[in-house]
């Protein structure tokens, strides 16, 4: 026989983490709580329209899932476009913890609605910003939604059966208006239980006064009547619900009426609640697809290692091509390697033979650009323009401040020019932020209120947490693609390979041996090749590679000190030191010119039956709602 426990003893068979305590605090912030809403109550009696009759139909599927259709007639007392409807979705136990439910299938029929989160609600806003409708004006609102994650099971014992409880609030609390009439159904899943035990709560937030309705049989309760046939309880309510009052209905049914949701139905919901963190992986999935059909290189074997230039690549351009961007140290290697073929000389005063920035300068030889030198070291030279006068190193900047920007265009067009590029990599950056910013406008400013009902109709709408993490992850996965979507041709590949085979002989200590084995490394070798040292930033490996060839200044050099006293180590590191100083301020030249333009209710997290946990308000659904 299915009986319920509340009517045998006050002993709760619960779990002890869903029923909330008893006890004088408890009682006592119910009071308050019961007595602020009273006043509230009073404060606002008249909040521009009142409800005259509020009809619920419920039904409760095998599935666990509350289907719930109302209809809602209000007479405008004062101007209003519409009402809004606030339904909990989110209640607080009295532990501490939380508990959801998940909205969906929400629809307003013949009006137009707009629904969103408000605190622990979602709410359903009916009516339109431009329509107002007078005073006397009576009309008849439909509104529709399921509700999955709000029945409680409870575990069997000696004197029960396992039970699946129905708690809800029919008409919560967080109306500011007074319910003149109403009438409900709740149709539930039966069986060949003998019994079903039925509570029906009413009163203020809190209060425990119930009533209990026998099995296939009528009741009357003050005006109000209330008929239980199997499956279904009918309530007829001619007794008005004061503002900020609930009337809450508890069913007990076996659970094998309603069974418990497989697992896969929990984890699916948090799914739906929580995909924002899923954010990241849909976006690497349409990039990953993106990048497979137009951003990816064509593939080529391992760069392996080689120990000379690619031919044809200039330092400048070898540095463009190992990380697809004109960076200062490029310019510097243009400089440089102007100065190995002859065209610049670097004159240093330091009294230790150094090269520091501080002290050194840069003067033209006065040799006649020749075939020797690239069209873009032709402008870098013709930039510079030294003359017969010295011109400090630490000046280049400002002598490029002008010329920058373009000898930097000029570098990057090659890759287009050489066919290495269909689209040069800063635009396909640049398009990529475009569509960002473009989406983040038209999600949150143009259509965010559109993404969010059909979200939130759907019953998709996940969390705020959840959608923000997901969206700040979002960020460092989107860059990435950024930086790798640019596509090379072909030949760009090949070239690309060539200098990073170059690159790995300088970075790699492991190669130190081979460069003597495989090349005939000389002074002038490193001469030579430390302009592709600087444009790949491997000015202090190349050096130490060098250390034992290197005896005396690089012939482009010119130093009042005495060359017998000289020593690698220093001047290295005074080199090293004065080309990032360079480099930096290279990387500031290079740099376009920046411009300037101007009522809520929470379920009570126990059984409405044993234990005292049941009270008006204390179920799930329920909340309010008002005019706007």
């Amino acid at each position: 026989m299915f009986c319920h426990r509340a009517f045998l003893e006050p002993s709760n068979p619960v779990p002890p983490y869903l029923v909330p305590k008893s006890n004088p605090v408890t009682k006592i912030r119910l009071l308050l709580l019961a007595t602020l809403l009273a006043v509230a109550s009073l404060l606002n009696a008249d909040d521009g329209f009142k409800i005259t009759q509020y009809d619920v139909q419920l039904t409760v599927t095998k599935a666990a899932a509350v289907v719930v259709n109302e209809t809602i007639q209000v007479e405008f007392l004062q101007s209003r476009r519409g009402i809004f409807r606030d339904i909990p979705t989110r209640y607080t136990l009295p532990d501490g913890t939380s508990r959801r439910v998940y909205l969906s299938n929400i629809s307003v029929p013949n009006y137009e609605s707009k629904i969103t989160s408000e605190g622990p609600n979602t709410r359903i806003r009916i009516g339109s910003e431009s329509v107002f409708h007078s005073p006397g004006t009576t009309l008849t609102y439909t509104i529709n939604y399921t509700i999955s994650g709000a029945i409680n099971w409870f575990e069997a014992d000696s004197t029960w059966e396992d039970r699946a409880e129905i708690y809800w609030n029919v008409y919560g609390p967080g109306w500011p208006v007074d319910i003149e009439k109403g009438s409900f159904q709740i149709d539930y899943p039966t069986g060949k239980e003998s019994t079903v035990p039925i509570r029906v709560y009413r009163g203020t937030v809190g209060s425990t006064t119930f009533i209990s309705i026998p099995n296939n049989k009528t009741t009357s309760d003050r005006t109000d009547i209330y008929t239980s046939e199997p499956g279904r309880l009918i309530g007829k309510i001619s007794l008005p619900i004061p503002a900020y009052n609930a009337l809450s209905v508890v069913i007990g049914v076996p659970s094998s009426n309603i069974p418990r949701p497989p697992f896969w139905i929990t984890i699916q919901q948090e799914v739906y609640r929580n995909w924002g963190y899923l954010l990241p992986v849909f976006l690497s999935v349409i990039l990953g697809v993106i990048w497979l059909a137009i951003g990816r290189d064509p593939k080529l074997g391992p760069p392996g290692v080689r120990f000379d230039p690619p031919p044809g690549i200039a330092p400048s351009f070898a540095g463009v091509l190992i990380d697809d961007k004109v960076d200062g140290r490029d310019i510097t290697a243009g400089i440089v390697n102007l100065a190995v073929k002859g065209y610049l000389k670097f004159q240093t005063e330091n009294p230790h033979g150094r090269f520091e920035p501080e002290d050194s300068y840069i003067i033209s030889t006065g040799k006649q650009a020749s075939t020797d030198i690239t069209p873009f070291e032709k402008s870098l030279l013709e930039a510079i323009n030294p003359g017969t006068m010295r011109q400090p190193i630490a000046t280049l900047n400002t002598k490029l401040a002008t010329a920058g920007p373009r000898l930097a265009k000029q570098l990057e067009e090659k890759l287009i020019k050489f066919g290495f590029y269909r689209t040069l990599p800063h635009q396909v950056k640049s398009t990529m932020i475009s569509i960002l910013i473009g989406f983040f406008f038209i999600v949150f400013w143009c259509g965010g209120g559109i993404f969010v009902s059909l979200a939130q109709t759907l019953g998709v709408m996940p969390t705020t947490a959840s959608l923000f993490i997901g969206a700040i992850t979002c960020i460092p996965v989107y860059l990435i693609f950024m930086n790798i979507m640019p596509a090379r041709t072909r030949l760009g590949a090949i070239k690309h390979n060539e200098c990073l085979a170059f690159y790995e002989a300088m970075k790699r200590r492991a190669h130190y041996k081979e460069w003597f084995t495989k090349t005939n490394l000389d002074q002038v070798k490193y001469e030579q090749f430390l302009p592709y040292a600087i444009a790949f930033n491997l000015v202090d490996e190349w050096g130490k590679i060098c250390d034992g060839v290197v005896t005396e200044p690089p012939s482009f050099i010119d130093s009042s000190y005495d060359r017998s006293l000289w020593n690698y180590y220093y001047f290295h590191n005074s080199l090293n030191h004065t080309f990032h100083h360079v480099n930096s301020d290279m990387a500031s030249s290079i740099a376009p010119p920046s411009r300037s333009d101007g009522g809520s209710s929470g379920w009570s997290g126990g059984s409405g039956f044993s234990g005292g946990g049941g009270f008006s308000g204390g179920g799930f659904g329920g909340g309010g709602g008002g005019s706007w």
